[in-house]
């Protein structure tokens, strides 16, 4: 009657019990030991992987960067040849990058004819005469 109540106050009972007792204080111990290695091995592995990101992000932020600084010096080399050759034939295609309001201009200068059928310009107004 005492077993079924109250086993832990038989010394017999608890004799039986000690190394089911310490199996399994052992196994715990074990477990609590691999989950904190499988813990560092992940914080580990995270912190390799954050870093390897870090560096790829690293690497393509200066890619771009230099993209960008070579298109800003091919534009101004583009810029700078443009001034320095203005009046040859590649200033000639500046014109179609001009604004429309000056464009309009050029054209309206070049194409239009006054009311007597003669052009704006001396030369043209030379061959009728």
């Amino acid at each position: 009657m005492q077993l079924a109540a109250r086993p832990e106050t038989l010394p017999s009972y608890t004799l039986r019990l000690y190394p089911l007792s310490i199996e399994r204080s052992a196994l715990l111990a074990q477990l609590a030991v691999e989950e904190r290695n499988s813990l560092e091995s992940a914080e580990a592995a995270y912190e390799l992987e954050r870093e390897r990101v870090e560096e790829e992000w690293k690497r393509g932020r200066d890619r771009i960067r230099e993209r960008l600084l070579e298109g800003i010096e091919e534009r101004r080399r583009r810029a700078r040849d443009e001034k320095d050759g203005e009046g040859t034939v590649s200033g000639a295609w500046s014109f179609f990058f001009l604004c429309p309001y000056r464009r309009g201009r050029i054209v309206e200068a070049l194409f239009t004819f006054t009311y007597r059928g003669c052009t704006r310009f001396p030369i043209a107004s030379a061959h009728h005469a």
